[in-house]
């Protein structure tokens, strides 16, 4: 997980269970702090750092010194969401792709519940799945004009998506209409 916060970049590591922090304007390093599990995926909200550990767990954590202030259990209808990957801050929202799957939930800070989900099955067609390509992991967005992006472990392209709710995509035109 990478994240850009003032004049900040935060990485995740995976297994050495570190969060590095470099310069932004240069990327020199300024200091790393200890994690108490993985790092999975991380965003910001503006002010705080947010990262996953695998499990329904998002951490929200000071910039600053690497204190982790709360931790939110991560629902959906009242069940934990596991596996809670890569992730961005959108509208407000935590947007989490889910590890091994072709979903994207978006979930409430304040609480942690699933207010949302994505499907993206078949985006990456199986014509442009080369040895090697693995699942659905990135999401990115891009303020200047709300575009969301994503992609996935060693997928050949990124895909900027737009989102069309179900009720939606599923009415007929009326006839003459």
């Amino acid at each position: 997980g990478l994240t850009v916060l003032d004049d900040s970049i935060y990485q995740l590591t995976w297994r050495s269970k570190m969060m590095l922090v470099y310069q932004r304007v240069d990327l020199k390093p300024r200091v790393r702090f200890r994690i108490p599990g993985e790092g999975w995926g991380l965003a910001n909200n503006g002010k705080m750092l947010i990262y996953s550990d695998g499990s329904n767990h998002l951490h929200f954590m000071q910039p600053q010194n690497g204190i982790i202030v709360r931790s939110i259990s991560v629902t959906e209808k009242g069940r934990p969401v596991t596996r809670l990957n890569e992730l961005e801050w959108i509208d407000g929202k935590v947007w989490a792709n889910i590890w091994m799957s072709n979903r994207i939930v978006m979930i409430d800070p304040a609480n942690g519940e699933v207010t949302g989900s994505i499907d993206l099955t078949g985006l990456l067609p199986a014509a442009e799945q080369r040895p090697g390509t693995d699942v659905l992991n990135g999401i990115a967005y891009n303020q200047a004009d709300s575009s969301i992006w994503v992609t996935g472990k060693r997928w050949p392209w990124i895909y900027r998506i737009e989102l069309v709710p179900i009720e939606s995509a599923t009415k007929e035109t009326p006839p003459n209409g």
